[in-house]
């Protein structure tokens, strides 16, 4: 239990005392982050001055699942903040701009608005409405809830604004004339087509109730179809579930739009025609370039599924990859959304337990004989494991390991499978488009160490630490070794890409450098930030 309180403020030091670096425009001069002192939050610089002393409850719209903030200022030099649970604008200077009067205030979008909210005096219920720079309102606060249109926009481009009133959703203007009525039980926003989904509850009578048997059961079935900027019904809410095709688009680019009623699923037009029968087969994903993964149920007896798998079918349902894997892994990154295949055609299939690589016509590409596997990442290579069992002397019992190494487009190992884990690098947004960081490092762990190898595959940083990080933008890797295995044992300090301390190995507990310099850390049980000195910024309490 030693370890909660530090899990706890690292969780928090790391989300709301260090957001990540953001790009620099003419009110962001420095680099800086929002920083919490005795219960407060202020905005501290790379030089560790503060910009906006700690006096706020909240600043920037801060919260634990928020990463979204371009800059802590938006365009005009403003900051959103708030005291005594009340929300206001300050700028750079603490100076007020807007009072500190809303129960909630979002960040200004791209035309100067923004959306807030108060409790109203006579319902005592928070209320939403849309104020300008000024303050004023140019919505009423009179909504249960407003969703913008994107992040940087609260209106959509023909006038639009989602709104909830009377626990209903409906869409009005900017001069809050209601365009959609507010029939709705859910409501999304429009496409760029024009075309919304919209959900209804029907309540339909089950049966008597047993216990009350002048009373019946009554259910509340939530059905959805796809509405126009008129309100018209273009697909009836008949639907138990309707898959958009993007953010962007429902319909895909053919016009199609995949629903589910019940257990079926198939795909019906703009105008709201059945294109394609419902059936057994389980649609995993929309059409990509007219074709989609699909599962065959070929006959089913009592007790068993016979004969099924996983296949490619094009619009017209016919077999362009035959149903006959055990999983079909739809492509899904290296800078791509939702493809089926990677840049040159290679799908990752399943078949007999064992993963390899097929095309579209179905040719094998790389052998279907590893246990796991991965898409190949713009270096084209993908990790491979191997499963094997071993004698476990202690259980004395055989165990399951997996060994893993690193194949190329033709199947063959350019790195033997002799780990345990070849960890993929992952960059500060998350992007995974290539398996080694910046510079050709790829964290491995074998005999439960962790260690660096290069580009070349060779042993960079030695496999003899308990616990890795990432290096970061200067070269700091956070690491860890523990002689004893037990809490105190455990030493962290920072290596450099040699292997080498740059910050001797002295903490209990330590976590990464964030943008601007300062690293959670735990020295006897005390808990501070330490510089890349290794010298404490605050002193540990």
């Amino acid at each position: 239990m030693k370890n909660l309180p530090f899990l706890i403020i690292s969780f928090l030091s790391v989300v709301l005392s260090y957001s990540q670096l953001f790009p620099i425009n003419k009110y962001n001069k420095t680099n800086s982050v929002i920083k919490y002192n005795h219960g407060k939050l202020g905005l501290m610089n790379d030089k560790h001055n503060w910009i906006i002393k700690p006096l706020y409850d909240d600043l920037g719209n801060t919260n634990l699942y928020r990463y979204d903030n371009l800059n802590f200022f938006d365009s005009k030099g403003f900051i959103v903040a708030s005291k005594n649970g009340k929300y206001g604008l300050i700028n750079e200077k603490e100076e007020i701009k807007i009072p500190f009067t809303f129960k909630s205030l979002k960040s200004f979008d791209k035309d100067e608005n923004a959306i807030a909210s108060i409790i109203d005096i006579v319902s005592n219920q928070e209320k939403f409405g849309v104020i300008n720079r000024f303050g004023d309102w140019i919505i009423k606060p009179i909504y249960e809830n407003i969703v913008s249109c994107s992040e940087d926009k609260i209106f959509d481009k023909k006038g639009y604004l989602l709104v909830k009133n009377n626990d209903k959703y409906g869409f009005i203007d900017t001069k809050n004339v209601v365009k959609i009525p507010f029939l709705f039980d859910d409501l999304s926003n429009f496409d760029s087509k024009g075309y919304a989904i919209a959900f209804t509850i029907r309540k339909t009578i089950e049966a008597p109730d047993l216990i009350n048997m002048n009373v019946m059961c009554v259910s509340s079935i939530n059905r959805c179809g796809i509405i126009d900027r008129k309100g018209n019904w273009v697909v009836p809410a008949i639907y138990d579930d309707i898959t958009a095709d993007s953010k962007m688009a429902i319909f895909d680019s053919k016009g199609f739009l995949k629903v589910r009623l019940g257990q079926n699923q198939g795909f019906v037009n703009r105008k709201g025609k059945l294109l394609t029968n419902f059936d057994d087969q389980s649609t995993c994903h929309n059409f990509v370039n007219n074709m989609k993964i699909s599962f065959l149920f070929d006959s089913i007896t009592d007790s068993n599924i016979i004969n099924c798998g996983y296949g490619i079918i094009d619009r017209k349902r016919n077999w362009v990859v035959p149903p006959v894997y055990d999983e079909i892994e739809n492509y899904d990154g290296f800078l791509v959304d939702n493809e089926l295949c990677d840049s040159l055609g290679f799908l990752l299939v399943k078949k007999n337990n064992k993963w390899g690589f097929i095309d579209l016509k179905n040719e094998i590409k790389v052998p279907l004989v590893f246990d796991e596997l991965t898409y190949f990442d713009i270096h084209h290579h993908s990790i491979a494991r191997l499963k094997d069992s071993i004698y476990d002397s202690e259980s004395k019992k055989y165990i399951e390991v997996y060994n893993s190494g690193i194949i190329d487009r033709k199947g063959k190992w350019v790195l033997k499978p002799e780990y345990e884990i070849i960890l993929p690098y992952r960059d500060s947004i998350g992007v995974d488009n290539s398996f080694s960081d910046p510079k050709g490092y790829i964290m491995v762990r074998k005999n439960n160490k962790w260690g660096f190898l290069n580009k070349a595959f060779i042993v960079k940083v030695p496999l003899i630490f308990d616990k890795l990080y990432e290096f970061d933008n200067k070269d700091y890797a956070c690491a860890c070794i523990n002689k004893d295995k037990s809490y105190y044992g455990k030493k962290c300090g920072f290596i450099n890409r040699n292997g080498e301390w740059i910050i001797e190995p002295i903490f209990n507990e330590l976590r990464p450098f964030n943008p601007i310099g300062f690293a959670s850390a735990i020295l006897n049980e005390r808990q501070g930030y330490i510089n890349r000195q290794g010298e404490f910024i605050f002193e540990p309490n």
